[in-house]
Order: C-alpha cells, then sequence, then structure tokens
C-alpha cells in the first residue's frame, strides 16, 4: 500500500467558456469500489492509513459543491427528465455481419477416439500387480490407455513421485500410463483426478490429522479447489466424482459434490460388480449446462482383474482427442479439449459412437440474423449387435427417438436453431440391450445466456447487447439475470447487474457490486422454530434460456444442519431436509438493452410439510423477499413506499441513524417500494399478490405474511408473485419510473396499459406486466404498438401452443422471422424499445394434425426453409402439415406426409418471392 501511487486530483476553470472540470485519478486497488480488494476500502476516502485519515472523500465533495456553485448562483433548476443522449460515447460495437451460406453443412472437426479403463490399483499402495505386470495385460487386450486411481489415504509422496516415473517408463506409442489418486473429502464424498505429472494435495489442503481433503475451512480453503487449480484446473486435470456404498454422504445431493471437476462417474465398478450408476446426476448437471462429461470408474486390484473386467459387459470409457495427435493427446488438456469444451469422452459396453458432432457452439449474430440461428447436430452410430433405439436427451428432456430395426450403422443429422440453449445427450441401445451414453453437444446465444462457473459452483448470466452508454458499445461484464444462484447457502440477488459494464466500472470477475440486495430467500420463525433464509441449499435449474427471456429455478428442500454455524457455497454440507417447508422459486427476466430498467418475476409457491402454529408476537413469521440498501457506497438516499392501502411513505435513507424510518403495512396488488438513486441503479418492488405485508426498516424492506397467532396446516400452499427492477445509472432521483412502470405496463389498474394491442388472431388472457396471449393452438396475429415513453420492453408470452415444434415471431412487413424459445407449451419474446409498431405474427408457422410428433422448421437459406417432422412413437403415422396464413414467408399449400416409427422425415421449402 505505501508503495502504490498517491491519488492525483486536478481542476480547471474557463472550460469552454464559464464552465468547470475536474479530474480524479486514483490507482483501482484503492477505490472502495474494487469488490475483490476489500482490505483497502477507506485508504483514501477516510479510514486512511497508520492512523492518519484521508481527506480524498472531503476533497471529492468539496470539487463537486465547486462544480455545481455555478449553476446554484444562477438558480437553475434540477432536471426532471435525464438528458439521456448526454451519456452517449463513441462506439464501434455493432452486431457481426450475417456469415455466408453454402449448402455444405459445417461440422467440427470429428474426434479420434481412445478406448481404456480408469481405476487401476498398483503393488504402491493396495494392488496386487506391478505397472509392467498391468501392462503386459493391457498391451495383450488391446487397451490404449489406463488410468491408475492409487488409494491417497494410504500412499506416501516419495512413493508416488517412483510411481509416477514407472508410469511414463512403461508407456509407449501404443498404451499410454496415467497416474492419479482417489480421495475423499472430509464429507465422505469420493473424488478422482488423473493428468500427466499430477501433484498430490498439499497438507494444507487436508483435514487436520487426516488424509482427507478439507470442504471448507474456517480459513477459507476448500481442499478439492486448491488441488484442482495447481493441477491445470478442469482443462488440464481429469478430475471428478463417484459414488460406493454412500449415496448422500453428509446430506449432499451428489450434482452438488463438485469444484472445478467436470466428469461424473456413470458408472463404477468394484471387485467386478456395479456398485452405483449416476446417469440421472449427469443429465440434470448438463441440463443446467456445467460441461460435465461422462466416465467410468472401474476399480481393479490386479492384472487379472483387469482382464476380467475388460472382458465383461461393465461400461468403459471412450476419451476423444483431437485428431492426429494420437497418445500425446492425453499429454495436455486431458480435461477438457480447448475453450470451446468440445466433446471430452464416451462411455458403452457395446455400441459406438462414430461421431457426435454440431456445427459449432456460440450463437454471434444480431437478433434477425438467420445465417447464425441455425444449428446443425450430426450423430453416426454402430453396433455388430444391431441397434436397437437412439435417444437424444436434451438435459432431462426427451427430444429424439429413433427406431434402426436392427441396422448396424445409423447417421442422422438434427436442423435446429439456436433459440434455447441445448445440452444434448446422445443414449443407444443395441440388439443386445447394451448402450453408449455421449458427451453433452451443447450450444448458446450471445443475446442471452445462462452458464455455469467453469468451478460448477454459480450460474453465470450474459448478454450481447448494444449499449450506447458504455465506451464498448455493448453489455459485456454486465449479469443481464439474477446473479450470484450459487451451490450451498441462499446468496442469490435478483437485481441484475445492469450497470456493471467494466469501460464504466473496471474489473473483471470482481467488480464493485455496492448496488442494493434482493434476496428471495424464505424463511419461517414460529416464535419457537426457526428455518431457511440463508442456510437454505438450493436445488438451482433452468427452465428456459432464449434470447427473449432467462427462467431459471430454484427448488428449497434442504438446509445446512445445525453444526454448521455459517453457510459458505463452498462448505457444501452437512445437509438435512427442511422440517416446517418447502418452496419452488422461478426467476423469470425477459430481455432488456443495456443501462434500460430491468425488471424481474419471482412466482413462488411455498408449502407447509407440517401444521405449524405462530405465536402471537410473529407479526411476520413468513418472510419471503428482503431488499436492502446494505452499503453506504451504493449511495441510495430515498425510500418511496406507494399505493398500500395502509398508507404511504416517503423518507430519507441514513447510513448513519439506522432508526431514522420505520414502517409496517400492506404490500397489496399494485403497491411498490423504491429506494433511489444509486450509480448502481434505483431500485424496486412490485406487488403482485394481495395478501403480501411489508416492514421497512431504514435501509431495508422486508416482505412477508402476516401470521400473529396463526396456524398453517400441512400441505397449505402459499403463492405469491413479486417484481423487483433495478435502473439505468442514469434514471432521475424520483418515483418517475415506477409509475411509469405501475400505469404503463397494467399495475395500476388490471386491465388497463400505456400501449394497444390489434388482434386479429388469439386472445388477450392478461396484462399485468407479461402481455399473456391465448394463442388457441395457433399463436397470435396482429399489432402491438408501443407508445414512445415506453419505460421497459415489452414481454410478450403465448400459451396454448406445442412446445415439440417451432414457434416464431415473424414480422409480416419485413418478411424476416426468428425462432422463440418455449417451454410448458408457451412461447416467449419481447418487444424492444424501439419497437414501436408493426404486424407481427407469433407462433407456430406450420402446425401438424398430431401433436404427438415434433416438428422443427428453421431457414436455412436466403429463400429456403429446411422442415424435419420427427415420429417418437413405435408406429408409423400419415400427419397432415398446415401453413399458417400468417406466416407468408412461403405460400406452399398443405401437405400430407407419412413418418415411419421412430423415424425423421425432412423437406426443403422454398420461400415465396
Amino acid at each position: 500500500m505505501k508503495a502504490s501511487r498517491v491519488p492525483i486530483v486536478a481542476v480547471r476553470e474557463g472550460v469552454e467558456g464559464k464552465g468547470r472540470m475536474a479530474v480524479c485519478g486514483i490507482n483501482m486497488a484503492l477505490t472502495d469500489f474494487c469488490a475483490g480488494n476489500t482490505v483497502y476500502n477507506g485508504i483514501c476516502t477516510g479510514q486512511g492509513l497508520e492512523g492518519k485519515r484521508s481527506d480524498l472523500d472531503r476533497l471529492l465533495m468539496n470539487i463537486v459543491d465547486w462544480l455545481g456553485a455555478g449553476s446554484v448562483k444562477a438558480g437553475r433548476k434540477t432536471i426532471e427528465t435525464s438528458v439521456k443522449a448526454s451519456f452517449a460515447v463513441e462506439s464501434s460495437f455493432q452486431f457481426p455481419k450475417p456469415l455466408a451460406v453454402s449448402t455444405n453443412r459445417p461440422f467440427m472437426a470429428n474426434p479420434d477416439q481412445f478406448i481404456g479403463l480408469v481405476g487401476a490399483r498398483s503393488t504402491y499402495r493396495g494392488g496386487k500387480s506391478t505397472v509392467a505386470e498391468y501392462g503386459k495385460v493391457a498391451r495383450e487386450l488391446g487397451l490404449q490407455y489406463l488410468v491408475f486411481l492409487e488409494d491417497f489415504e494410504v500412499l506416501k509422496d516419495e512413493e508416488y513421485e517412483k510411481f509416477k516415473k514407472e508410469c511414463e517408463a512403461n508407456s509407449d506409442d501404443k498404451l499410454i500410463f496415467i497416474p492419479g489418486i482417489r480421495i475423499q473429502t472430509d464429507l465422505g464424498v469420493h473424488y478422482f483426478g488423473f493428468r500427466i505429472g499430477l501433484k498430490l494435495p498439499r497438507l494444507s489442503y487436508l483435514k487436520t490429522g487426516t488424509r482427507k481433503l478439507v470442504q471448507y475451512s474456517k480459513d477459507g480453503i476448500c481442499g478439492e479447489y486448491l488441488w484442482s487449480r495447481e493441477n491445470g484446473n478442469r482443462v488440464g486435470m481429469a478430475c471428478g466424482n463417484f459414488r460406493l456404498e454412500q449415496k448422500m454422504p453428509s446430506g449432499v445431493p451428489p450434482e452438488d459434490y463438485n469444484v472445478l471437476n467436470p466428469f461424473i462417474s456413470l458408472y463404477t465398478y468394484q471387485s467386478g460388480k456395479l456398485v452405483d450408476t449416476m446417469m440421472d446426476t449427469y443429465l440434470k448437471c448438463a441440463a443446467r449446462t456445467e460441461w460435465v462429461s461422462p466416465i467410468t470408474v472401474n476399480l481393479v486390484d490386479s492384472a487379472d482383474e483387469l482382464r476380467a473386467e475388460w472382458n465383461s459387459d461393465h461400461f468403459k470409457t471412450v476419451y476423444l482427442r483431437d485428431q492426429g495427435q494420437g497418445l500425446n493427446g492425453f499429454k495436455d488438456k486431458i480435461g477438457e479439449r480447448g475453450v470451446h469444451f468440445n466433446a471430452v469422452s464416451y462411455v458403452s459396453n457395446g455400441p459406438k459412437i462414430d461421431e457426435w458432432r454440431t456445427s459449432g457452439q456460440d450463437c454471434g449474430g444480431g437478433w434477425w440474423d438467420w445465417t447464425r440461428y441455425r444449428w446443425f447436430v450430426r450423430m453416426a452410430v454402430s453396433s455388430d449387435a444391431g441397434l436397437k433405439e437412439i435417444r437424444v436427451m436434451n438435459g432431462m428432456r426427451p427430444m429424439c427417438r429413433f427406431l434402426p430395426k436392427g441396422a448396424k450403422r445409423f447417421e442422422q443429422e438434427l436442423v435446429l436453431t439456436h433459440n434455447d440453449m441445448h445440452n444434448l445427450i446422445l443414449i443407444v441401445t443395441d440388439n443386445n440391450g447394451r448402450q453408449a451414453i455421449s458427451d453433452e453437444e451443447w450450444d448458446k446465444n450471445q443475446l442471452l445466456q445462462l452458464t455455469w462457473c467453469s468451478d460448477r459452483n454459480n450460474m453465470l448470466s450474459y448478454a450481447g447487447l448494444p449499449a450506447p452508454k458504455a465506451a464498448s458499445g455493448s453489455t459485456a461484464g454486465n449479469y443481464p439475470a439474477p446473479w450470484n444462484l450459487e451451490k450451498g447457502g441462499f446468496r442469490e440477488n435478483l437485481l441484475p447487474a445492469v450497470n456493471q459494464d467494466r469501460s464504466r466500472l473496471p474489473h473483471f470477475d470482481g467488480q464493485p457490486m455496492w448496488m442494493a440486495r434482493v434476496s428471495p430467500a424464505p424463511s419461517i420463525s414460529t416464535g419457537t422454530e426457526n428455518e431457511g433464509s440463508s442456510r437454505i441449499a438450493r436445488d438451482i435449474g433452468r427452465d428456459l434460456c432464449s434470447p427473449d427471456v432467462a427462467i431459471q429455478t430454484a427448488a428449497c428442500r434442504l438446509v445446512y444442519d445445525p453444526s454448521v454455524l455459517k453457510p459458505h457455497p463452498w462448505t457444501r454440507g452437512p445437509l438435512v431436509p427442511m422440517k416446517l417447508f418447502n418452496a419452488n422459486l422461478r426467476y423469470i427476466t425477459f430481455s432488456h438493452a443495456g443501462h434500460q430498467p430491468a425488471p424481474v418475476i419471482l412466482e413462488s409457491t411455498l408449502k407447509f410439510l407440517k401444521d405449524v402454529t405462530f405465536t402471537n408476537d410473529q407479526r411476520m413469521g413468513i418472510a419471503v423477499l428482503t431488499m436492502s440498501a446494505w452499503n453506504k457506497l451504493g449511495g441510495y438516499d430515498t425510500a418511496a413506499i406507494q399505493y398500500s392501502r395502509t398508507g404511504n411513505l416517503v423518507t430519507r435513507i441514513s447510513y448513519i441513524d439506522h432508526n431514522v424510518a420505520r414502517s409496517d403495512g400492506a404490500f397489496n396488488r399494485s403497491a411498490y417500494i423504491y429506494f433511489y438513486p444509486s450509480l448502481f441503479g434505483s431500485v424496486g418492488l412490485f406487488s403482485l399478490t394481495d395478501d403480501l405485508i411489508y416492514k421497512y426498516r431504514n435501509t431495508c424492506a422486508v416482505i412477508g405474511y402476516a401470521t400473529a397467532g396463526k396456524t398453517f396446516k400441512a400441505g397449505t400452499e402459499l403463492k405469491y408473485r413479486i417484481i423487483a427492477m433495478v435502473s439505468g445509472f442514469d434514471e432521475i432521483p424520483s418515483t418517475q419510473l415506477p409509475e411509469r412502470f405501475r400505469t404503463m405496463l397494467g399495475l395500476a389498474e388490471k386491465g388497463k396499459v400505456g400501449y394497444e394491442v390489434k388482434v386479429e388472431q388469439g386472445k388477450v388472457t392478461d396484462t399485468e406486466y407479461v402481455l399473456t396471449i391465448d394463442g388457441e393452438g395457433k399463436g397470435f396475429a396482429g399489432e402491438i404498438l408501443l407508445p414512445k415513453d415506453m419505460p421497459v420492453s415489452l414481454p410478450v408470452v403465448v400459451e396454448n401452443l406445442n412446445d415439440r415444434w417451432t414457434s416464431v415471431l415473424y414480422d409480416r412487413e419485413q418478411k424476416r422471422f426468428r425462432p422463440l424459445g418455449m417451454h410448458a407449451n408457451k412461447a416467449y419474446c419481447h418487444r424492444a424499445l424501439d419497437e414501436l409498431k408493426g404486424k407481427i405474427f407469433i407462433g407456430h408457422p406450420f402446425t401438424l394434425d398430431k401433436p404427438e410428433l415434433c416438428l422443427s422448421v428453421v431457414q436455412t437459406d436466403m429463400k429456403a426453409l429446411t422442415m424435419q417432422i420427427h415420429n417418437p412413437t413405435d408406429q408409423p403415422v400419415s400427419v397432415r402439415v398446415k401453413r399458417s396464413p400468417f406466416f407468408n414467408f412461403v405460400t406452399c399449400e398443405d401437405l400430407t406426409s407419412d413418418v415411419p416409427a421412430g423415424s425423421t422425415v425432412e423437406r426443403i421449402i422454398a420461400a415465396s418471392k
């Protein structure tokens, strides 16, 4: 700190005539905003160093007064409307140009395959065969690699160094030996890790007095995380978890074991027997885009056991390496193949997956760039026994089912779009009942994406949208959806970080986060029992992530055991089932432009697990949401509570006297609570539920239910909906924004909005923030007329559709369309602030008279569509295809198609002139 350059401040008078200007330069680490360096907070702005106070905070306030002195003297009024153009900066950001399109489908290179086994143990500790003895049998059997998993519990460091050298000495260009270990955490979770040159865990990574990795210590040590990082993270080391006798050690679900480990053992064998399978866990983690890969752990202790295991019908791991590398491909990036998280492996006990590849993961184009929406997926599988069934899973959801009728080879190309994030798993079954299970092929759209951090610890969101007030011109660095959805203790913030772009507030993965926090963590306090809040370990999921909307979920079933005093996301456990209640939470965020207000819908159901009685002094014994302007650096100074049927309140927020303002009352439908202003965005809560109440205490507002003296019976459900919203950094300090939002989006008076909907097809069923339309099986046709002063983009949901069929937003005037994300037979889209009018169609461009069949419609050329009709059933069908009269991109007549059982029929349809 003493060596850092001191801040510098310069002022100038007479700028462009009578203007004044000030500049302050400061080392970023010394600012109060640097989230990753809180040790420095206040060094330059008050706290000082070595007992000497710093005066930079006073100097900056004096400068602000000096800058405004001329306006004060001249009697200029405070502006009522922010001059948005004054914040604009020169920007070169633009969406990339459309791709050149050829008739060929551009697939990524097909990797080379290597077959081997993971899980041998040598004579160094516990095994019965030497490395050389394993090598003799492995070469005889045709293995190309053999991974040793030595037991760390009894392994000595000096022995391991000799062991690594022996592995290297016995390897050649036909067979490679890879050193590794198996190890437990202090919670009882089994891990493995292997790589060429693997380093053993340091003593500091272990729980004191044991040979087990410490899950999370009071000193902030996460042993598995640090061990993985020291070995090259998930790229440099193949690390993962498996199970033996305990299925949920310390009560921790298997999908939450992980930190920085991309492998899950689908099948674990010991002493020649299957002891565990984690297929469901694998599909679940894939569905959340945790970038996981399948592996099998075949624990053998001798060369004879290796022979028996290899000749059994047990699953083995097929490793995938880039073409032409040979076994040298195992010497680098053994956990992953590059930045694209390409497929690393598949497991099989019979069939072969010859090809499983796509045209690429990323879609980085603009809203109407059809050349980049296209996504091609190719499969080719084979089995000498003949193929019985091939399933394509999208995470845990079945997507396709093919019936090859005993053919020894099957090929198929899927024509899809980047309308939603896909996580595709291929499951191949042959006539002998043997299977092959693929790695995931996944995709994301840069317009909006939800992915997990590479450590598989927390869900992140990104969006590449224009942001004229950012130097980069884009929303890069912002988190457009609720963030900090972490495994472990409940810490998420519902508010999107729309003002965190790195050009304004520099830093990556550690930007200033002094915006208010809105936590939807539910809790119950009866007066005699307490449960919930930050002690809940959620089951985090994703219903949908399309360019238009992100729908995140959090199921509350487990809480930390009382032995855990202060939960941390890496603590992981022990966990125990909740006793008083369960809750299901959904966070729905529609697309919002850079630095524009971003609302998030909280939809929740809280269910009592037993009869619960509250004491008379528990006025709000059920809390469902807390909004806190927790840090003075956020700058919030005013709180407004409006339209509560028990009265309104406007008061100052104080970070000195915390007893300044207190208020309790009804948080009925149409009421709102708003904290403003802030560089990080003003924040507000809007009630969509009548029977809620609020408790306001200066910097904090809690929403919940009145409970004094009440009893809630087991099975009782409480359903509530609340909107949380954050504004752009330049929103003027008043309640103008929440007032406009409330009146124009149908919150003030049910059914009354500030825009107009002209309907040709479909029926408007709701206008409370989201424009909800019954598509009646077909879709909505008409026009949505938005005013120029619309405060936020308009969410649109068309219900009563079929999510097996493609839905689109079709611009009937420009004759262009884009695919939409769907969930639960609903199509989700939005109308942006610059889409004020125009005839549109939202729904199915084509429908089938067989709702159980699947229909994909993709623009694959400037004037052509590719239609794929898939029949997942056991019977052949004849299906009638009907075009919507409002989708005149093509003018084809209705058609009939015969689709065999478990097959896909493809047609090319030319566009109209």
